[in-house]
């Protein structure tokens, strides 16, 4: 089933909402958390049922979002069909009803494999899609539509400053590519649509003021900040531009790559030996309290030392 997932997260947000009061919970406000493609999954299950939940079952099951770095690959339904058919393929079947009556171990393999030898290099073969039921359009049309139901959202949003590297194709490495991995990531762009991304809005000039200018200084930076800008950053503007109450961040420390944040979000002083690359604690301790009381109060704020307060995201930008 198209969005199987997504389907599994929803039933799970509308358990919780149902008995988080036996918990001592206050079902009005429970607030979701996700990075990467649990941020994806969020933005997903905002857009869920047309942005309106036109199914008559009331409010979201969530009224607060912690949205980090969020990321999935929309797929072209030639794409979809594609993957389906190679995974068929692989487990020596013509269609899914076959499928379901094979092993489990046997559909793991099939599943491994197919990602580990997808051909668009970071996208991991399989992730939402538009099935006209779950998911009716492309996220970013439903949340920017007037007539989008969920602007009441709280939302905290962030990404890292260096977060298209990890999702870069080695062959990014190389000028005369870029105009080709455009064309692979997103296909069915017209010709002159490409030209003018590669060409005006991210130049091929190399040198020591277009860091500061553009973005970067290299063929791969160039790729890398193309790849940042259209899979996370974009996202996270759309968000902070969609929703009323919004809290925008930007994780800054060295060197900025997808992911690195998680381990402060979630640092534990009793295991000082868990945390990767460059780290700092008094950083962390911060970020866990500006996560923690906005999931209390509704904004996030600090008893941290020389912390700074966190202002709402403006609508003009700033």
């Amino acid at each position: 089933m198209g969005n199987a997932g997504l389907h599994d997260q929803r039933l799970a947000l509308e358990w919780v909402k149902e008995y988080i009061s036996l918990f001592g919970g206050n079902p009005n406000r429970v607030t979701v958390m996700g990075e990467s493609a649990g941020g994806g999954s969020i933005v997903h299950q905002l857009a869920a049922y047309g942005g309106n939940d036109n199914r008559g079952q009331g409010d979201l099951p969530f009224q607060q979002a912690i949205i980090q770095s969020p990321g999935w690959y929309t797929q072209s339904v030639e794409q979809q069909k594609s993957s389906l058919r190679d995974f068929l393929e692989l487990l020596n079947v013509t269609s899914v009803e076959e499928a379901r009556q094979l092993p489990s171990d046997q559909l793991i393999t099939a599943n491994a494999y197919q990602i580990a030898t997808t051909s668009i290099y970071g996208t991991f073969t399989y992730g939402p899609v538009v099935d006209n039921s779950f998911i009716t359009d492309l996220p970013s049309r439903l949340l920017l539509d007037p007539n989008f139901k969920w602007k009441n959202v709280r939302v905290m949003t962030s990404h890292a400053t260096n977060e298209g590297l990890t999702f870069t194709p080695p062959v990014g490495v190389n000028s005369s590519a870029f105009q080709s991995i455009i064309q692979t990531y997103v296909p069915g762009l017209a010709p002159e649509t490409v030209d003018r991304i590669a060409q005006d809005w991210y130049p091929p000039v190399y040198n020591a003021s277009s860091s500061e200018t553009l973005g970067y200084s290299s063929p791969l930076e160039r790729t890398s900040t193309l790849m940042s800008d259209a899979f996370f950053q974009c996202k996270n503007l759309y968000l902070d531009t969609v929703f009323d109450t919004s809290y925008a961040s930007v994780f800054s420390v060295p060197p900025g790559l997808h992911a690195q944040d998680v381990a402060f979000n979630f640092y534990d002083h009793s295991q000082p030996d868990a945390e990767l690359g460059i780290f700092n604690e008094s950083l962390a301790l911060t970020m866990q309290d500006y996560l923690l009381t906005f999931v209390k109060q509704g904004f996030p704020s600090s008893t941290e030392i020389n912390t700074t307060d966190w202002e709402q995201y403006a609508k003009d930008g700033s």
